[in-house]
């Protein structure tokens, strides 16, 4: 499949799919600016193949569901699996600092914005999202990430975001 980028340019659509139980599952959903949504039916695909058991997992599609459903001018590409961030400073046995749960990121002429989504499926999931994007994933970033903010998702969590103006 061929689409312009944002630019102007023709671009070869690449989907990754990954396999479980069997099955391939695609890991990104695209919604282009024109309007047409792949997200949706990636995310309904995922919460349909999801046992009834994993009810956090639910909770980070619910929450990759919100953060994307705002109306966006450009591409909105987003991560439904869940990204081991490492710090390679430490020892080998202690490099994994945390895990983020979705990744959200948004780009058009004017913006590039990169979310990092935390859920918690507790009382309070704001609260504890964004003490522990705060105690964990910040500290890895280095002193280029200044443009960074932390802010609560009500019901869900909270998000990292950080926006780079052209």
């Amino acid at each position: 499949i061929f689409r312009k980028n944002f630019i102007g340019t023709r671009i070869k659509e690449k989907r990754k799919r990954r396999r479980v139980k069997g099955k391939e599952k695609r890991s990104f959903g695209v919604i282009y600016p024109d309007g047409q949504d792949y997200l949706s039916e990636v995310l309904l695909e995922e919460k349909k193949n999801l046992s009834k058991d994993d009810v956090d997992r639910l909770r980070e599609l619910e929450h990759l569901e919100y953060a994307t459903k705002r109306k966006f001018s450009g591409y909105v590409i987003a991560c439904l699996d869940r990204i081991k961030i490492y710090d390679y400073s430490l020892a080998p046995n202690k490099r994994i600092v945390t895990d983020i749960d979705s990744l959200v990121v948004k780009a058009n002429s004017n913006e590039f914005v990169i979310e990092f989504n935390e859920t918690k499926n507790m009382s309070n999931p704001g609260s504890h999202a964004s003490r522990d994007l705060r105690s964990k994933f910040i500290r890895v970033l280095n002193k280029n990430a200044q443009g960074y903010r932390i802010n609560k998702v009500p019901n869900y969590g909270a998000k990292l975001r950080i926006r780079i103006l052209r």
